[in-house]
């Protein structure tokens, strides 16, 4: 076969055939869902991620259980809890006669007035009443704390006050430290939960004048401790 014969043969083949562009292979599911499609969890990719970052995860979980571990030693939490239960019979229940093991003349005896004088429904209002859980150091002073009254919260301690004419001011001071200093004649101690507006003429001029607040239920127990009652059997006053 000689060069000559190239082309002929190449016209008898006839033309080359097209070519098209390769189709894209697409793969699905037998259940017909998409495989590129992500659906549900994928645990493979979260366990990689806790362990990628497991020294910060144990790092947080330390520091947490120490500061719990330190808030719960070092922080005083107190609760207090009081309930006083009064039962009252029916009124014809005396009439028919049917009463159960306990009475009513069980439970109106003379001792349960006593009970009820002594619980801290009554205790708590004679100490905010009667203002007994404020106490000045010298009762010369006293009339300065005319109308004194607490916030719903307040700062116990050890306070004084300094009324200075010179600067017409008048400074509320804590353990050494000053809480507030207003002019004369405005409300001081807000910051601290005082409801009070000294009088100055019942102040000296710079002479500061000690005084004490204390927790209301902290003076009704000690109220109800030094408390003597007597009543005489059937009587109807303590």
């Amino acid at each position: 076969m000689t060069g000559a014969d190239l082309p002929s043969r190449r016209a008898e083949a006839g033309p080359p055939a097209p070519t098209w562009p390769a189709a894209p292979v697409v793969e699905y599911d037998m259940a017909g869902g998409d495989p590129e499609e992500e659906s549900g969890l994928d645990l493979s990719r979260m366990l990689a991620a806790v362990l990628r970052f497991k020294w910060v995860i144990v790092l947080t979980t330390i520091l947490g259980g120490a500061g719990g571990a330190a808030a719960w030693k070092y922080i005083e939490f107190d609760y207090t809890a009081d309930a006083s239960l009064w039962i009252q019979e029916a009124p014809n229940t005396q009439q028919r006669g049917d009463q159960g093991p306990i009475s009513g003349s069980q439970l109106l005896r003379s001792s349960s007035w006593i009970d009820l004088l002594r619980s801290f429904a009554v205790l708590n209002t004679v100490v905010v009443t009667e203002g007994l859980y404020l106490s000045v150091q010298d009762s010369t002073f006293t009339p300065a704390f005319s109308g004194f009254g607490l916030a719903e919260r307040f700062v116990p301690g050890d306070y004084e006050v300094l009324y200075s004419p010179a600067a017409e001011s008048v400074t509320l001071s804590r353990e050494g430290t000053v809480v507030e200093a207003t002019a004369s004649g405005e409300q001081v101690g807000a910051p601290v939960g005082f409801d009070w507006t000294p009088a100055i003429d019942a102040l000296a001029p710079d002479l500061p004048v000690e005084f004490t607040v204390r927790a209301p239920r902290d003076v009704a127990i000690e109220l109800e401790r030094n408390l003597e009652t007597r009543i005489d059997a059937n009587a109807a006053f303590i």
